[in-house]
């Protein structure tokens, strides 16, 4: 019985565990002829709120551009690209209609700056999970990439190594 038991324990927490793992390691993400998405990952809801966000990293490998027009989850009854903007020293977030993605660009999505807003999620989204993004794209059409859901602490060590990395390139 304890066997079961273990062996069910194991088998409910290690996809998490490896979305995580595999996030962390530089996942091959979803990929395109033209676009990969990468890197991504998506915060823990915090109590009630019925809102979270995702980012993501962009890579055009085209020798064209694209845009990206919208996203879409299926935690989320709506969702929408931002961006922080920041005028006479107050910082707010802004809703982006659209996004340029220039031949052979990154775009990264990062707390603080281009971030996937994800509204009235339909139940809290929880470390060790996953969910599910669309990306909308002008010429690629839609993309759907898997991110997981990290805690709190994980997504501000990503965040810190985010910068820290950034720092040294």
């Amino acid at each position: 019985m304890r066997t079961i038991l273990y062996s069910l324990v194991i088998a409910l927490f290690l996809p998490g565990f490896t979305s995580i793992a595999a996030a962390e390691s530089g996942d091959d993400g979803m990929d395109h002829d033209k676009l990969h998405v990468a890197h991504g990952w998506a915060r823990a809801s915090l109590g009630q709120n019925p809102n979270s966000a995702a980012y993501v990293t962009i890579h055009n490998k085209a020798e064209t551009g694209d845009r990206l027009l919208g996203v879409s989850c299926a935690d989320a009854a709506r969702c929408a690209v931002h961006n922080h903007v920041t005028v006479s020293d107050v910082t707010r977030m802004k809703a982006v209609e659209s996004l340029d993605i220039a031949p052979g660009a990154h775009i990264e999505f990062k707390p603080g700056g281009y971030h996937i807003m994800m509204f009235d999620l339909a139940a809290p989204l929880v470390a060790g999970g996953e969910t599910r993004i669309t990306f909308s794209f002008e010429t690629a059409g839609d993309m759907t990439a898997t991110v997981p859901v990290l805690s709190m602490r994980e997504a501000a060590e990503r965040s810190r190594h985010s910068e820290h990395k950034k720092k040294h390139n």
